[in-house]
């Protein structure tokens, strides 16, 4: 058990509304160099009518004006907790399909990505790529593969998986149904996590190599970025190779870009920290002898950071609360502010911030109606398309039942408009341990 403390942050002001209250105003960020152009950027049309949502029964539909529940699209091999992208003109998803049973080695043959017609609701033909397996240490006899997750090009061509286990990219041309080569990415191969705990005290534990949090594509479609949970790495799309990666983080973890192409917006779920103070600090003082030069401590974190994709540097740092952990972030479809979800093991798992992304500074915390603990967190969270409402995913939510609450698995709705949260929408499964809600993909 970490020893972190707690710090309780009170929010104090007006009401803008129900389940919405002032955060303290932060002053504008003042550009890195010259004068930065305006975040936000024309909305984009696009008619969406339901709400598909990963879960362990497939893609569940979600009725965006009813919030009525369909029976889910089952995909052979599926987890449902992660690996789902969708198309731009959100006519299709994409998943991929995982074999039953595989074998170690690299380059072992056997998952698949499947397209599915969000109209008609039918799968389509798998394009079978290759990656690599990996052994698991407890579970000798079940190697699997660690494929993290999956973005898609604004022109919806072309889908890019990450290969965790061998630390690459795969770009898969849909329309082609081509897979390309692997775009292997760097990697720091040694960190050490100094751990705090009440039995046993300070206490080194060596990992490697970084993992993966997220993939996101620049709306011009020529780079992309992924978060290895030390950098930020942008790859080119247009020559096939990562490019310097973006340094300065703590742990990046979920990114975010605005619809400008301008900006990216990377959560920090854990944070280095100032071992004397017990604070988040940008670099850490303390000296240690390790190829990267830092010791990543198990501390909750509270940032989010801006970063200049014309300069690849960042040039903001966004206080979110202290032991906060955002983790999910999204950008409303104008561009003009930022939505950042927490963790369970943070402060603030039961709410969102809302940011003005020409300020940096929060302007509410949504959390009126909101059926999580602080223990609970969401990891993900999608924008509707006219930017009226989110989708928030978690392990669980409780709903009503004939004998009182259950705790289900399933998502939560928020109006962006009036702050509120909507009752929970089951989808009727038992919570069973390590499974969750995934992402969110929206289509007609």
């Amino acid at each position: 058990m970490l020893l972190l403390g707690v710090v309780f942050v009170v929010v104090v002001g007006v009401g803008l509304g129900n389940g919405l209250t002032d955060g303290k105003p932060q002053p504008a960020r003042p550009p890195a160099t010259g004068t930065l152009p305006p975040r936000a950027a024309a909305p984009k049309e696009l008619s969406a009518t339901t709400a598909y949502v990963a879960d362990a029964s497939g893609l569940v539909p979600v009725s965006l004006a009813t919030g009525h529940v369909g029976p889910s699209i089952a995909i052979p091999g599926y987890d449902g907790t992660a690996n789902v992208v969708g198309a731009p003109n959100g006519q299709t998803a994409y998943v991929v399909s995982l074999p039953t049973r595989a074998h170690p080695g690299i380059g072992q043959s056997g998952p698949a990505l499947v397209p599915v017609n969000l109209l008609t609701r039918q799968l389509g033909r798998p394009i079978d790529f290759r990656a690599t397996v990996t052994q698991v240490d407890d579970a000798p006899s079940q190697p699997m593969f660690d494929l993290a997750g999956l973005a898609i090009t604004p022109n919806g061509r072309t889908v890019l998986v990450a290969d965790e286990a061998d630390h690459s990219i795969i770009p898969i041309n849909v329309a082609a149904r081509r897979v390309g080569r692997p775009i292997v990415l760097p990697v720091e191969r040694t960190v050490s996590s100094l751990l705090r705990s009440r039995q046993l005290g300070p206490s080194y534990v060596p990992m490697q190599p970084a993992q993966f949090g997220d993939i996101a594509v620049n709306p011009d479609g020529k780079t992309a970025y992924v978060s290895d949970g030390y950098s930020v790495i942008p790859v080119s799309l247009t020559r096939d190779r990562a490019l310097a990666p973006i340094v300065g983080f703590d742990a990046p973890s979920m990114i975010a870009v605005s619809p400008n192409g301008r900006f990216a917006y990377v959560s920090n779920p854990y944070c280095w920290e100032e071992i004397s103070m017990g604070n988040c600090v940008a670099t850490p003082k303390s000296p240690v002898a390790e190829p990267n030069g830092k010791i990543q401590l198990a501390a909750v974190g509270q940032f989010v950071n801006v970063v200049d994709l014309r300069s690849n540097k960042i040039v903001g740092r966004i206080d979110v609360g202290k032991y906060s952990e955002p983790t999910g972030i999204a950008v409303s479809p104008d561009g003009t502010k930022l939505y950042v979800t927490f963790g369970q093991f943070g402060e603030r798992g039961n709410q969102i911030a809302l940011i003005n992304t020409r300020t940096d500074g929060i302007e509410a915390r949504i959390n009126d109606g909101i059926p999580f603990s602080r223990n609970l967190g969401a990891d993900d969270l999608a924008v509707t398309p006219d930017g009226k409402e989110v989708f928030l995913s978690s392990f669980a939510v409780v709903t009503p039942g004939p004998d009182g609450q259950v705790t289900l698995r399933g998502v939560v709705v928020v109006n962006l408009e009036s702050g509120r949260a909507d009752p929970a929408i089951s989808f009727g499964n038992p919570v069973a341990y390590g499974t969750s809600t995934g992402p969110v993909v929206f289509g007609g």
